[in-house]
């Protein structure tokens, strides 16, 4: 290779490699010797402290501490040299240092120790932590400010895992914050699907940034009631939506003369009557003692017909045991979420239904269930046409390949792999 096509390049030594990490570094560091004696400190130790790096050279550590910790900190120091490890200082515990001015702040201070041919250095990284505190201070306050708060408050992840429960919302439900963090929020409402949740709640939400609604919520006895909810999304640092923090209202308890009771019941009905799910409340004996409009509408019967109807009278053949076994158990105080019932209608088409169904207890014992189901049908229908479809793809004698958008192959079926040779894989 010719001279002139060489590349030169200037690689700096191990010295000032080190020079410039401890000089760039974003932490202050404060670098000691045996006695703890100042021996150097780097430009953020400079800035953060507001002392020059000749000013602190050959002085006492204990320097850039409040006074009254100086006596203490002489005998962990002095402790530290007889067991040098690396660690952090104070783990568990908010530190303080002292700025030039006198002007005290909140630290984390991590060790490090080295052995040199003219003595024992100790390497202390000093990190201001007073943004943080002041995060977690304001946190605390807020968190003790919301417990007072006679509402529920339960902040929950985009996926509808709880994230935070308040001792108004322990009051309501009756089950506490560590029974409920980590959980999905829709187990709390007695009468919306995941999916109605999903599609006309939380959507919504996201396209209005707050939402004010009323439904029937569940307590952990199994008492519903009715609640009136406040829906806002939350955000993270760089505003990006991470969740939603809901407000409880029980409704019930701003009732103050039966009146004013009997008006709210005729809401409420009003409510339950025009929501988009199957609702029956069934007596101790089997018989239907309540359902609402889109119940009626679904299964052809009129307020009239339901009077003495057993339950076991609107369920196909087949469902019947499995159903009284259902029964059993709820007058035994169990619940169910997720049940699947094929109705039978007034003429006789079928509704497959899914939906959650407790009971209700007085002092006198079991009272009644209660069931909200949604009518899947047709999406049970639709999944077992693209099945057939996706068989009948599978089982074609023409190449079917199936791409997204961009062309990029998502599926081929077993003609394909017979004259090509390639596998999706």
């Amino acid at each position: 290779m010719a001279e002139t096509d060489k590349q030169v390049c200037s690689i700096p030594n191990d010295e000032n490699i080190i020079a410039l990490l401890f000089e760039s570094a974003a932490e202050a560091i404060v670098i000691v010797d045996g006695n703890g004696k100042i021996l150097n400190i780097n430009g953020t130790c400079e800035s953060l402290f507001g002392w020059g790096r000749e000013e602190l050279e050959g002085k006492s550590v204990e320097v850039l501490m409040p006074l009254r910790f100086h006596e203490k900190h002489v005998q962990h120091r002095s402790g530290y040299m007889e067991n040098p490890l690396q660690r952090v200082m104070g783990k568990g515990l908010i530190l303080s240092a002292i700025k030039k001015d006198g002007s005290e702040f909140p630290v984390e201070i991590s060790l490090s120790y080295t052995d040199t041919s003219t003595g024992p250095l100790v390497m202390a990284h000093v990190f201001d932590i007073s943004e943080r505190v002041k995060q977690e201070e304001k946190l605390k306050e807020q968190s003790q400010i919301i417990d007072q708060i006679h509402d529920g408050i339960i902040g929950f992840n985009t996926n509808k895992i709880i994230t935070s429960w308040n001792k108004g919302a322990e009051r309501l439900f009756e089950f506490s914050s560590e029974e409920m963090i980590g959980k999905d929020i829709s187990t709390l409402f007695a009468e919306w699907g995941t999916a109605y949740l999903d599609q006309n709640i939380l959507n919504t939400t996201l396209n209005e940034s707050s939402l004010v609604v009323e439904t029937l919520m569940m307590k952990k006895s199994g008492n519903s009631f009715p609640a009136q909810l406040n829906i806002s999304v939350t955000h993270d640092r760089l505003d990006f939506i991470n969740g939603f923090i809901v407000y409880v209202t029980d409704i019930t308890r701003t009732v103050a003369s039966e009146d004013s009771l009997r008006k709210n019941e005729a809401i409420l009905n009003d409510f339950l009557d025009n929501v988009s799910e199957m609702i029956q409340i069934v007596g101790a004996d089997g018989k239907i003692i309540y359902v609402n409009k889109y119940w009626r509408e679904k299964m052809g019967y009129s307020l009239d017909e339901i009077q003495d109807l057993s339950f076991t009278k609107i369920i196909r053949q087949d469902y019947i045991d499995h159903c009284n076994d259902i029964f059993s158990r709820l007058s035994k105080g169990e619940n169910f979420i997720g049940v699947e019932i094929i109705f039978i209608t007034k003429d006789g088409q079928e509704i497959i239904a899914e939906g959650n169904i407790n009971g209700r207890f007085d002092s006198d014992g079991f009272v009644s269930t209660r069931g909200i189901f949604r009518d899947i049908t047709q999406a049970r229908k639709a999944n077992e046409q693209n099945r057939k479809l996706f068989s009948a793809v599978e089982q074609s004698s023409s190449i079917v390949v199936i791409t997204d958008i961009e062309g990029v192959i998502e599926y081929v079926n077993p003609r394909f792999t017979q004259v090509t040779g390639y596998t999706f894989e």
